[in-house]
């Protein structure tokens, strides 16, 4: 893969980067704000368990005690599992909206444009294929020859955003799905999430 592809690749993941810098504070606000629900929820449980404790007799206390840091702990583990799940959906929600239509088109024709053209015509372009129609029609005003020489555009089942381009072996050479992305954009947020959640179970 010649350099000038590599640079685009790179670009076009950053700019993914970007974009989740941009909408990081978004994300963290809304997630903090469903959180606050859930904590809110924990805390009572817990002031719950430890009401229960109190009433219980001395034969009992110990193990009544043990039962609410148990408690705790599986509170602290559950609320960790529910505001990852928020940040995942919004993550998703975010990708998915900048790799439909007009943006969709435009990001596979620079791949395109990019390619070693000796190689194109052994490539498949994987898409949603709600937007089969309206990629095509993007790609066929710009790449005739290489759809002529073998270039394929064909819908895939499992993509329901962004694009995947593959060998017609099916060995894919570049994820930009949404769920491609959306990890690339969770591993850059996930430093956030950690001191989050680690903020959470400090309080």
């Amino acid at each position: 893969m010649d350099v000038q592809l590599k640079e685009l690749i790179d670009k076009i993941k950053n700019d993914g980067v970007k974009s989740a810098e941009d909408n990081a504070k978004k994300i963290i606000a809304e997630a903090e704000s469903k959180a606050e629900k859930i904590i809110k929820s924990a805390e009572k449980k817990a002031d719950e368990l430890k009401e229960n404790s109190i009433r219980e007799s001395e034969v009992t206390k110990q193990s009544s005690i043990d039962a609410v840091k148990q408690s705790s702990r599986d509170l602290v583990i559950d609320l960790k599992k529910e505001i990852e799940g928020i940040f995942d959906e919004l993550i998703k929600r975010s990708t998915e909206d900048s790799l439909k239509g007009d943006s969709l088109a435009n990001a596979i024709v620079a791949v395109l444009g990019n390619w070693n053209k000796d190689s194109v015509s052994d490539l498949s372009v994987l898409l949603p294929a709600s937007e089969e129609e309206a990629v095509k029609k993007s790609i066929n005003s710009k790449f005739k020859d290489l759809i002529k020489s073998g270039l394929e555009i064909k819908p895939h089942s499992s993509l329901d955003a962004g694009f995947k381009i593959s060998e017609k072996d099916g060995n894919v050479y570049y994820d930009f799905s949404a769920e491609g992305i959306g990890q690339m954009m969770a591993e850059y947020l996930s430093p956030s999430l950690t001191q989050f959640v680690k903020d959470v179970k400090e309080s």
